[in-house]
């Protein structure tokens, strides 16, 4: 009976140091997240008033919390744009494309970078994976654009023929 009694006990409060650690641990989850939120937000601010350097530092010291990192590949990116440095913000926007496959937000960014290079080709390729997820008609005009740009003029028919087919009504 003693020793039933002692593991009760002991079971009692193996339970309760369990429970106890969870609430911690999301405790400090909370406040981690908060943290970056701020942390986040800072970087908004800075890049609203231009001050790319302070926000491209704040959204590196955002990618260490672990969350939302392809939000801030994106940021990273569009900061590069911003400063024409085109590489590096296709760098970031393959980076964020790669965390998130699905976000058309992401893809776009990195269609429009791909334009402003000249590399009409690999923007036309986003479009088209852009269009598999969202049949937005003007989608289809803007890969029309980039096929005719590469001339491509049979594709742009096609693409031109499933354009008039979202319109009508």
């Amino acid at each position: 009976m003693k020793y039933i009694t002692y593991l009760l006990i002991l079971l009692s409060i193996f339970w309760s140091s369990c429970s106890t650690s969870k609430k911690i641990n999301s405790n400090i989850d909370f406040w981690k997240k908060r943290e970056f939120t701020q942390l986040f937000y800072d970087g908004i601010k800075q890049k609203i008033n231009n001050n790319y350097e302070e926000a491209e530092s704040i959204y590196n010291k955002c990618l260490s919390y672990n969350y939302n990192k392809d939000l801030i590949y994106y940021e990273l990116a569009n900061i590069k744009l911003k400063q024409k440095s085109y590489n590096d913000a296709i760098k970031y926007a393959l980076i964020a494309e790669k965390l998130n496959t699905n976000n058309i937000w992401i893809k776009l960014l990195l269609a429009n970078i791909y334009e402003i290079k000249k590399d009409y080709k690999k923007s036309a390729e986003v479009m088209k994976s852009i269009i598999k997820i969202n049949k937005n008609p003007e989608y289809y005009l803007k890969l029309a654009y980039l096929l005719i740009l590469n001339k491509k003029y049979t594709e742009v028919l096609k693409v031109l023929n499933e354009y008039e087919k979202k319109i009508r009504i």
